[in-house]
């Protein structure tokens, strides 16, 4: 169970006059891996980049569920009946409308940089609240992102 709803359900348990939740919940007591000084001097330098001063705008995007499908077929096709996920997909299409939108020359390498959940590669114990998150990185040319080539 992800932390949010773990944590949401205990405090409806607790609203609902249970005297605890169902999973006691449990704090970072050094079960869980260290990150090397090396990860977190780059998250920090991340973290201190504003990459737009501060303009940072909200924009609710909706992509059809037909262009969903479709992507995952033709990555099935490509990959021998391998899954990808929806968040994989959109991502994939989300990645590709800014490339093209952006025009860059088509050996410019673009940066993909998303969140991902460790909770279970990372040994996270039943009932921690808390955030296994790493960054996770992709990079290709700017002419395999917007064509939907392989190239990388």
């Amino acid at each position: 169970m992800k932390p949010r709803s773990q944590f949401l359900q205990a405090v409806g348990k607790l609203a609902g006059g249970l005297p605890s939740p169902s999973v006691a919940p449990v704090r970072w007591d050094g079960s869980l891996p260290s990150l090397p000084p090396s990860v977190l001097e780059a998250q920090e330098h991340m973290l201190s980049l504003d990459p737009l001063n501060g303009d940072l705008a909200t924009l609710d995007i909706t992509i059809p569920l037909e262009s969903i499908d479709q992507i995952r077929s033709n990555f099935s096709g490509r990959f021998h009946g391998q899954p990808c996920t929806t968040f994989e997909e959109v991502l994939a299409v989300l990645w590709r409308c800014r490339t093209r939108a952006i025009r860059l020359d088509p050996e410019t390498p673009v940066l993909l940089m998303f969140v991902a959940d460790v909770r279970k590669h990372v040994g996270a114990k039943k009932g921690y609240y808390g955030n296994c998150i790493i960054d996770q990185f992709v990079v290709a040319t700017s002419g395999a992102v917007a064509d939907g080539t392989s190239r990388t």
